[in-house]
């Protein structure tokens, strides 16, 4: 079911090329570290090498950062899983592109992951943001706060360059490439648990 069609449970898809190293690490990261009842985790590639599954370097980048294989297989992005999801994260900005122009409207609500972790920040620290709806639901909660903090783009720290808001691609490269892709969605992924930790204490 679309979110937009009231599901009660939030999704987030992770979208990088070929849906085997990037954002297979990051789906299974977060979901290890924030999956519930409520929150799904997914992935997939604009370039999907559809049915394969992840290197081994890269199964062993996920393990370091807390992450379990599920056994998925890439899969290819598309429109409807575009548009099922209530945040979309990209892991290059050349991936967010694609996305939008699958689905223009999600332009709203997709993030590459360094780009969410420092705009979360921001909206985090900024006393004059604004507040969620005040629900009951977690997955009303966690969808009032997308547009909150897309808003809050602007205001951010801006990367002292563009590609600081990308994740490198190990794919058939070095050992030392997988080391710095693991660290860059690692330090992402500490600074978002980090922020939203501050979220749950001081916007309840």
């Amino acid at each position: 079911m679309s979110s937009l069609d009231g599901s009660d449970v939030f999704r987030v898809l992770f979208v990088c090329t070929g849906n085997i190293c990037r954002s297979r690490i990051a789906e299974q990261v977060f979901r290890t570290r924030f999956g519930s009842a409520n929150i799904e985790f997914s992935s997939a590639g604009v370039g999907a090498l559809i049915g394969m599954a992840m290197p081994v370097q890269a199964q062993a980048a996920s393990h370091h950062l807390g992450g379990d294989d599920d056994g998925h297989v890439a899969q290819r992005l598309t429109r409807d899983l575009v548009a099922d999801a209530d945040v979309v994260i990209a892991l290059t900005r050349a991936h967010r592109s694609e996305i939008v122009r699958t689905l223009p409207r999600a332009g709203r609500s997709a993030f590459t992951l360094r780009e969410l972790a420092r705009v979360l920040a921001s909206f985090v620290n900024d006393p004059d943001a604004g507040a969620p709806v005040e629900s009951s639901s977690l997955v009303d909660i966690l969808r009032s706060y997308v547009p909150l903090v897309a808003a809050q783009r602007g205001y951010a720290e801006q990367p002292e360059s563009a590609v600081d808001d990308d994740v490198i691609d190990p794919f058939r490269q070095s050992q030392e490439i997988y080391d710095l892709c693991e660290q860059q969605i690692g330090n992402a992924v500490a600074q978002i648990e980090a922020s939203i930790s501050r979220l749950a204490g001081v916007r309840r």
